[in-house]
């Protein structure tokens, strides 16, 4: 039974890497009707769902994956994901509590954290989130990139440029162009 849902699953997730998650939903949903007990497939339908912008949808499959395995962390990191977009920054930062419970040196986990109390306007707490990231992995070009624009945001140049140009060395996308802004700011 968990063969044949693991299955489906998969030939639904090359479908909802194609877009096509309507018909994506189809595989996972027959997954589901197969072994209601697969958590994977809620997920993955969770995701296509969300790439559809039906997030509060999402939400329940979550929580049947969450409800069948709480220790799966990638369930809570998505379920972060789709309280984040609704704009449920509080519960999604409990979410990212319960991915770091799971994995505490997951480094984007922090990222999506810091990201969430920036949201919240609680920068202390954001760059701290950063920092922890950057402590566990220091090539995660997100953290540095985040980390310098909170601090270019509060005209802390001096400390900003820096974590800007390691996020540009890291090849970070959006860092080359900041870092050329606010070194032309500087001339």
């Amino acid at each position: 039974m968990h063969e044949v849902s693991r299955n489906w699953s998969e030939k639904g997730t090359e479908l909802a890497n194609a877009g096509r998650y309507e018909r994506a939903i189809n595989y996972f949903d027959l997954a589901i009707r197969n072994n209601t007990r697969y958590a994977p497939a809620w997920r993955n339908k969770a995701m296509a769902l969300m790439n559809m912008g039906e997030y509060r949808k999402a939400l329940g499959c979550l929580d049947r994956a969450i409800e069948l395995n709480p220790e799966l962390a990638k369930v809570w990191t998505v379920k972060a994901i789709a309280l984040q977009n609704l704009g449920r920054f509080e519960q999604a930062i409990e979410c990212c509590d319960e991915v770091l419970r799971i994995e505490y040196f997951n480094s984007d986990a922090w990222v999506r954290k810091g990201t969430l109390y920036g949201a919240l306007g609680n920068t202390q707490q954001e760059i701290l989130c950063y920092d922890r990231a950057i402590q566990i992995n220091p090539g995660n070009a997100s953290a540095w990139f985040n980390k310098g624009s909170v601090l270019a945001l509060q005209k802390r140049v001096g400390e900003a440029l820096p974590c800007l140009q390691m996020a540009e060395r890291l090849n970070h996308p959006r860092a080359k162009s900041i870092v050329e802004n606010i070194q032309t700011l500087s001339e």
